[in-house]
């Protein structure tokens, strides 16, 4: 990690600081082609309109406007958006009208900080996770022994499990239709730690389907981290770039794109390295 991340001091040098960008944007130049992504355009004008004829040197201009579900590429989720018996974080109640609701996108900080990156294909020496796998304490424990960190020096963690691929492929019933994340004792486990947000290479943090356990089979690491610790999620990060490089330790930053009530702010977070 750069000095310029560890020295307090304000005049630094900058020419050496590397910024890798971990986000994944729409993939279409129009409406969206699967039912996986929510995504339409609509053109308000192109250069092509005759509006413009006749204005000095026809200078034209190209404006759209845009239609889309804020989960659909990478995104922070609001606190908002996952309640029991309608019943969120901090006992913030949801009914009625969900313009009133609390909690939402616009009350999400800029996350930022020192980063772990848990690697665990690169760990397992595969290029991604199966599917049908979960994430357990024990790989975690394992992974953590093998890029010789501690998970209590972090308040952010990302987990890599190379799903994300689906995605850059265009395989998108593949990268929605289940994926490797993490099981439910380790997401009891991460609550437990000082952990202000979590994310990963996956459109859930959570392995879905959800084995049976006694806690939840419905997004056990929304309810817990969302509802009950009021910790932020972050879903449908590329991370590719930081295995590529040997990178398990980043200054990250991810500045929300905040809507009001919103249920998710749109992010390209990067790593400062």
């Amino acid at each position: 990690m750069s000095e310029v991340l560890k020295n307090e001091h304000r005049n630094i040098d900058l020419t050496n600081l590397r910024v890798l960008e971990l986000g994944i944007g729409i993939p279409f130049s129009g409406n969206s082609t699967t039912d996986y992504i929510k995504y339409k355009k609509k053109y308000l004008f192109t250069h092509d309109d005759e509006r413009w004829n006749g204005k000095p040197d026809r200078l034209s201009f190209y404006k759209e406007l845009i239609e889309m579900d804020l989960h659909s590429i990478s995104h922070i989720d609001a606190l908002n958006h996952a309640a029991i018996h309608k019943v969120g974080y901090n006992s913030a109640h949801y009914e009625g009208n969900p313009e009133i609701y609390v909690n939402g996108s616009d009350e999400i900080p800029i996350i930022h900080g020192k980063a772990m990156i848990l690697d665990l294909p690169r760990f397992l020496n595969v290029n991604y996770i199966n599917p049908d796998e979960e994430i357990t304490v024990d790989i975690i424990m394992q992974c953590l022994k093998y890029q010789k960190m501690n998970i209590e020096d972090y308040e952010i963690v990302l987990f890599r499990t190379g799903h994300i691929k689906f995605w850059l492929q265009g395989e998108y019933e593949e990268y929605y239709k289940k994926e490797a994340g993490l099981g439910i004792d380790a997401i009891l486990w991460l609550a437990s730690k000082n952990i202000k947000a979590i994310g990963a290479d996956n459109f859930a943090i959570e392995h879905i389907p959800t084995k049976k356990n006694l806690y939840s089979t419905f997004y056990p690491g929304h309810k817990k981290l969302l509802i009950e610790k009021g910790a932020y999620i972050m879903e449908n990060l590329n991370l590719e770039v930081l295995s590529e490089n040997g990178l398990n330790q980043i200054y990250f930053l991810a500045v929300p794109v905040r809507f009001n009530n919103a249920s998710a702010a749109l992010i390209n977070p990067v790593a400062l390295v």
